[in-house]
């Protein structure tokens, strides 16, 4: 019996509905950074003071870079994927996808250690 595959190739169907389909969920999660961002302004606004506040919205735009240079990583990562599976090479897909999950857990840890290490530079 043969293996059904749970791929959704975007080269097959409605253009856009795929470009939709890919779109919504970025739109969605740069919506949730920016609300993230609005609610601890309010939150620090009335509940510390204007010293409080100052920091965490200077702080915002660090925190958006850092999610902006991972959304770049990971948009990167998925056209070398996606190239992989647009070939049928399962085995260079498997490649491409291990390769970055590794790359981004290792990323993740540097970019967390020099964050925390550099914090006070950084907010200076």
């Amino acid at each position: 019996m043969a293996k059904q595959s749970s791929i959704q190739l975007m080269t097959k169907g409605s253009i856009a509905k795929q470009i939709i389909g890919y779109a919504v969920p970025i739109f969605i999660g740069y919506l949730f950074q920016q609300l993230y961002n609005t609610v601890d302004a309010l939150i620090v606004g009335n509940f510390l003071g204007q010293n409080a506040l100052a920091a965490v919205t200077s702080v915002g735009s660090l925190v958006f870079l850092f999610v902006g240079f991972f959304n770049g990583f990971a948009t990167g990562a998925s056209v070398i994927v996606a190239n992989a599976i647009g070939a049928q090479d399962e085995e260079r897909t498997k490649k491409a996808v291990y390769t970055t999950a590794t790359f981004g857990i290792i990323l993740g840890l540097i970019m967390t250690v020099s964050g925390y290490a550099l914090t006070d530079q950084m907010l200076i």
